[in-house]
């Protein structure tokens, strides 16, 4: 059963008031319909509010901080799964604090995205650290969602690294090997830097693409493997790299990976892609090589740079 109700106003924490505005009623609530769905029995059951990203001719936006003095709690940030804006999707259902506000402050509105990040963490949702993610809190487009089906019938989705993906990056590089995490950041680190997870992780989409590949879990989903690409205007190239997990190496998930991220620069405008590869990698030298691309090499110390022009 799947219970849809309007809103008016959503807080961070995903409390929803559906039936006022501050003390003024205009609605009807839809509990009955909210709890019933909410009931265990119902596996398949989903609470989902719906809703312009703000009101008033765009002057106001239905996703605050705090929801207005005199509104009521119709929702309780425990009730409720999804919230729907024009600008996408935040999935709520068993998040924490953190993840909540990220995910509804990336389908705000764009022109109050900014104001919603220093509020949250004003209101010490989010850590003071996230003040310099400003614009870069935002979904992904819809054309990077895709599947990808393995020869064993496992299939894979696709999609653009959200905002809330940290702690699921975080696992996904927690279980590489060392010859993994070499052959990526060039390397012997033994581990990644929440730093360079919150690179990935927080991107404008544009300049800078992250795809992640995924498979359904009881909790969620789990990363398994994930690419990306950073444009230089100044060459119209990008640098692309990616990495999959060890168990699911030698699927053709990398070259799958490859060929979706041209063909996602190829609608951007870029000319090609470049990538440093250590000598020793040779598998991914090979998927480079099979692009279908132009492609050139140059072999320098311990290092091969390709180039690959697009046709």
């Amino acid at each position: 059963m799947v219970a849809v109700n309007t809103a008016l106003e959503v807080d961070l924490t995903g409390q929803v008031c559906a039936d006022s505005i501050g003390s003024k009623f205009f609605l009807a609530s839809a509990v009955r319909w909210i709890s019933i769905a909410a009931r265990p029995s119902r596996a398949a059951a989903r609470r989902s509010s719906p809703y312009p990203a703000t009101a008033k001719d765009g002057t106001v936006s239905r996703i605050m901080t705090h929801l207005s003095p005199g509104a009521g709690v119709v929702t309780t940030r425990a009730g409720v799964h999804y919230v729907v804006t024009e600008y996408g999707v935040a999935y709520l259902h068993g998040k924490s604090v953190q993840e909540r506000a990220l995910a509804l402050i990336s389908i705000a509105h764009p022109e109050f995205r900014a104001a919603l990040l220093k509020e949250a963490i004003e209101a010490k949702y989010l850590s003071a650290e996230m003040a310099d993610k400003e614009g870069k809190i935002l979904v992904g487009p819809k054309e990077l969602k895709t599947t990808y089906l393995l020869n064993d019938g496992t299939q894979l989705n696709f999609r653009p690294i959200h905002p809330t993906d940290e702690p699921r990056m975080r696992d996904l590089f927690y279980k590489l090997s060392a010859a993994t995490i070499y052959y990526r950041f060039m390397s012997h680190q033994k581990r990644v830097s929440r730093h360079q997870i919150k690179d990935f992780v927080y991107i404008d989409h544009r300049n800078d693409v992250t795809v992640v590949g995924t498979l359904p879990e009881s909790y969620g989903e789990e990363i398994i493997a994930m690419g990306s690409y950073y444009l230089d205007p100044k060459t119209n190239l990008a640098e692309v790299a990616f990495v999959v997990s060890d168990h699911w190496q030698n699927h053709g998930i990398g070259t799958f990976l490859l060929k979706h991220l041209m063909r996602t620069a190829r609608r951007n405008g870029i000319r090609g892609f470049t990538a440093e590869v250590l000598v020793e990698n040779k598998p991914m030298q090979a998927v480079i090589n099979k692009s279908n691309t132009k492609v050139s090499s140059k072999v320098g110390t311990g290092v091969v740079s390709f180039e690959m022009a697009f046709e």
